[in-house]
C-alpha cells in the first residue's frame, strides 16, 4: 500500500530539491563565468602577443624558433619547435583559440593559438601558447572564496529550512486538529465543527464552512428519511384503515348505493394514498426546484382542496369561503400544493367549533385564518393536527417560502405561507 506522506516530510522534499537545485545553478554559473573570463583574458593576450612576435621576428634575423613575449606567452615557429609535453593534433585548427594540456603540469590548462608569422620572408606555421600560472591561482584563490560563500549560503538554506518546517507545522496544525476531531466524532454527531485554534487562514474558515454545509447536507438527509418514516406510518394509517373499513361493508352490504358509496371512500382514501406517497417521495429525494415551470393556481383548484375535508365540518355550525385577491402563479406540482394547503385546511377545519374559515391567497403568501380554540389547547400544541404541520414546513423549506402559525388576540389561529421571504410583508398582519 502505498505510504502517504505528511505535509512536513514533503516541505522538507521540495525545499531540499529547491536547496539542491539553487546550489548546482550557482556553482554552475560561477564555473562557466570563471571559464568565460579565463578564455577572453587569455585571448586578448595571445593576439596582442601575436603583433608583439611578429614585430620582434622582423626586427631579429637570428634563427631562433621559439622565444617569450611577455608577460606570459610563448612563441613556437613551426610544429618541430613545440614541446613535445604539449600534445597537438594533427588537425589542430588555425586562427581558433583551444586548450591544451602541459603533461608535466597536468592540473593546469593552456590557451593556443595557430597561426602564420612572416619568418625569415616566409609566412611559416607559428604557435602562441599562454602560461598564465598566475591566473590559475587567482582562480583557485577565487574557488576557495566561492566556496566559502557557498557554505555560507548553504547554512542559510538550513535555517531557512527550519523556519519553512516551523511555517508548515503552524499551518498544518489546525488541519490535523480537524482531522482528529473528525476521526473522534461518531457516525451520527453532525452538530457544526469548530475552526481550529491556531494560525486559521482564509482557505481553512473555507473548508471547515464547505464540512459544515456538507455535514448539514447529510444530516438533513438522514432527517428526511426518519420524517419519511415518520410521516408514511401516521399519514397512511387513516386512508388504509377506511379502505379496509369500505372493503368489509362491500362485503356485508351488495346494496348497489352503499356499493357506489363504498367506491367512492375507496377512491378518496386511494387518492389521498397517492398524494401523501407522492409529495413524501418529493420530499426525501433531491428535486431541482428550478427546473419546475410555473402555473397558474385558480380558485377552483382551491376550492376542490377545501371540499375534500368538508367532512371534518359535519354537524358543526361553521362555513368557509375562498378569497382570491390577484393571480397566483406558483413553481410547486399540484400534488405538493394540494397536501400543503390541505394540511393547514384540515387544521383549522377540525379546530373550529363555530364561525368560520377563510382561505386567502395573493402573490405574497397563503392564508388559512379561522374562528377556532386557538393555539393554547392540546390539539394545537407541538405537531398540530397528527404530523401534517410537520409535512407543511418540510414543503414550505423546500421551495424557500416561510411558514408561520400565529394566535388571534379575539379568537382564532391564523396559518401563513409567505412565498417571498426576503419581503417586508409583516407576517401578523391578518386581513379583516
Amino acid at each position: 500500500m502505498r505510504r502517504i506522506k505528511t505535509a512536513r516530510q514533503l516541505t522538507f522534499r521540495y525545499f531540499s530539491l529547491v536547496a539542491i537545485a539553487i546550489i548546482v545553478i550557482h556553482l554552475s554559473v560561477f564555473d562557466s563565468t570563471m571559464e568565460g573570463l579565463e578564455f577572453l583574458y587569455a585571448k586578448n593576450q595571445i593576439y596582442a602577443a601575436k603583433q608583439l612576435a611578429q614585430q620582434e621576428l622582423r626586427l631579429d634575423q637570428s634563427s631562433k624558433r621559439s622565444f617569450f613575449i611577455q608577460p606570459y606567452t610563448h612563441v613556437y615557429i613551426g610544429d618541430e619547435s613545440v614541446p613535445k609535453t604539449f600534445t597537438l593534433a594533427a588537425d589542430f585548427p588555425a586562427e581558433q583559440i583551444k586548450v591544451v594540456y602541459d603533461h608535466m603540469n597536468p592540473p593546469n590548462e593552456h590557451f593556443a593559438l595557430k597561426t602564420k608569422l612572416l619568418y625569415h620572408g616566409k609566412l611559416t606555421t607559428a604557435y602562441l601558447i599562454n602560461f598564465d600560472n598566475d591566473y590559475e591561482l587567482t582562480e583557485g584563490e577565487i574557488l576557495w572564496t566561492q566556496s566559502r560563500q557557498v557554505l555560507l549560503s548553504l547554512a542559510l538554506l538550513i535555517a531557512s529550512l527550519v523556519v519553512v518546517l516551523r511555517i508548515s507545522m503552524r499551518l498544518t496544525s489546525p488541519l490535523t486538529t480537524l482531522a482528529d476531531e473528525l476521526k473522534k466524532r461518531g457516525g451520527q454527531d453532525f452538530s457544526p465543527l469548530e475552526l481550529p485554534k491556531g494560525s486559521s487562514t482564509q482557505e481553512l474558515l473555507q473548508l471547515v464552512n464547505s464540512i459544515n454545509a456538507y455535514r448539514q447536507h447529510i444530516a438533513e438527509l438522514m432527517e428526511r428519511e426518519r420524517s419519511f418514516n415518520r410521516y408514511a406510518s401516521h399519514e397512511l394509517r387513516t386512508p388504509l384503515t377506511v379502505i379496509k373499513g369500505a372493503i368489509a361493508l362491500l362485503d356485508k352490504n351488495p346494496d348497489p348505493n352503499s356499493i357506489k358509496r363504498q367506491s367512492l371512500r375507496l377512491k378518496h382514501a386511494s387518492d389521498e394514498m397517492n398524494d401523501f406517497v407522492t409529495t413524501l417521495l418529493s420530499l426525501t429525494r433531491e428535486e431541482d426546484v428550478n427546473a419546475l415551470s410555473d402555473r397558474e393556481i385558480s380558485e377552483q383548484e382551491l376550492a376542490n382542496i377545501a371540499i375534500e375535508h368538508e367532512y371534518l365540518l359535519q354537524e358543526k355550525p361553521v362555513s368557509w369561503h375562498i378569497e382570491l385577491i390577484e393571480p397566483v402563479s406558483l413553481v410547486i406540482p399540484e400534488t405538493s400544493l394540494k397536501i400543503l394547503l390541505g394540511n393547514l385546511v384540515k387544521n383549522a377545519f377540525a379546530c373550529t367549533e363555530q364561525g368560520s374559515v377563510r382561505i386567502i391567497a395573493d402573490r405574497q403568501k397563503f392564508q388559512v385564518i379561522d374562528t377556532g380554540i386557538g393555539l393554547e389547547s392540546q390539539a394545537r400544541s407541538g405537531q398540530g393536527f397528527g404530523l401534517g404541520l410537520l409535512i407543511v414546513r418540510d414543503i414550505c423549506h423546500k421551495f424557500g417560502w416561510q411558514f408561520s402559525l400565529n394566535a388571534i388576540p379575539s379568537g382564532g389561529c391564523q396559518a401563513m405561507i409567505l412565498l417571498h421571504p426576503e419581503s417586508t410583508q409583516k407576517t401578523s398582519d391578518i386581513p379583516s
